[in-house]
Formats: structure tokens, C-alpha cells, sequence
């Protein structure tokens, strides 16, 4: 993920790569994600001064930002998702390659009937791609309901970029 310094010395994450100026790439893998603090912020920008803190406001912000990213692109796809339990398990059994979004506070056994749907058809050879998906509260705003725990959308190349943001999302929150 690129980071974007402001003139305040502030680190603001910059997920859709726009931001004016010079920025540094946070490696997204969770060993990278555990060591983010005031330090490797400092030494990415050596010449700037950074405000202190930016550790912890990071995280938080690349939080907020990973969220309305994972909105967004959900949103985008809206017409060709299905969700709710019953109709994403259907789907997997008559789609040929599907992403599920999982909601992070969904429940266990829905989560638990989910990943037993999943495995059965990657032993059927048929692959399928699972996501954690911040909250279902957002992601049934995006279907006008009051909450959605899952969700599958037909693999594409925007659901590619929706699973990179949401597997993102997982690995900063430290889910699965």
C-alpha cells in the first residue's frame, strides 16, 4: 500500500495510489503490519519530519480507508452479488469461481457452514476465493439492508482488487 506524507508530517495511507507527491510502499503482509511504528516511519522519510505517533494513527486509518475501499468496490459489483447464507451456498454449487466475503463479525456457525461450502468444492476442483469483509453493518449498507454476513461475487478482475483490499483489511485487523 502506498503511504502519502502531508505538511504537517502526518502519514496518511493512500490506497488508490493518488496522492500528490512522494510516498513509500507498506509491504501488507502481517509480519510487516506487526512491525509498523514510529521508527520504520521515520526511516521511510529521512529527510521529512514525521509527527509522532503516526504508528498507531496508521493503522487506524488504514483501517478507515481499507473499509470504504472494500464498500466501494462491493458497490460496484453490486448487481452481480448474492448474499445472505442460503443463496451464497446455492451459488457456489452452480458457479464455477466465486469470491465469498465473509463478514468479520459474523457468526460462528454461519462462518463455520461457510468454510465446510468452501472446502467441498475446492475438493471438487473448483476453485473459490474467501475474503474477511469489515462489519456486516457495511456491507448491508450496500444492499439497503441493516446487515449482510456474507456475500459471493463472480470472480472478475474488480473482485480481484475487492479480495487484495479485503484480505488487506484482514491482515490489519489480524483476522485469518
Amino acid at each position: 500500500m502506498r503511504l502519502a506524507l502531508d505538511d504537517e508530517g502526518e502519514v496518511w495511507p493512500d490506497v488508490l495510489q493518488k496522492a500528490q507527491g512522494r510516498g513509500t510502499y507498506l509491504c501488507m503482509q502481517q509480519r510487516c503490519l506487526q512491525g509498523l511504528g514510529d521508527k520504520q516511519m521515520k526511516a521511510a522519510w529521512r529527510r521529512q519530519r514525521i509527527a509522532s505517533g503516526q504508528g498507531v494513527l496508521l493503522q487506524e486509518r488504514m483501517a478507515v480507508a481499507l473499509s470504504a475501499v472494500c464498500r466501494q468496490y462491493l458497490s460496484q459489483q453490486r448487481a452481480t452479488t448474492t448474499y445472505g447464507r442460503d443463496a451464497v451456498l446455492r451459488r457456489l454449487w452452480h458457479e464455477p469461481a466465486v469470491l465469498v466475503l465473509l463478514a468479520t463479525d459474523a457468526g460462528a456457525a454461519l462462518v463455520r457452514q461457510i468454510d465446510a461450502a468452501v472446502e467441498k468444492r475446492h475438493t471438487a476442483g473448483t476453485k473459490v476465493m474467501t475474503a474477511p469483509f469489515p462489519s456486516s453493518a457495511l456491507m448491508g449498507g450496500v444492499f439497503d439492508r441493516e446487515d449482510v454476513s456474507v456475500a459471493a461475487v463472480d470472480m472478475s478482475p474488480m473482485a480481484r482488487k475487492l479480495l487484495k483490499f479485503c484480505t488487506w483489511y484482514g491482515r490489519l485487523k489480524g483476522l485469518r
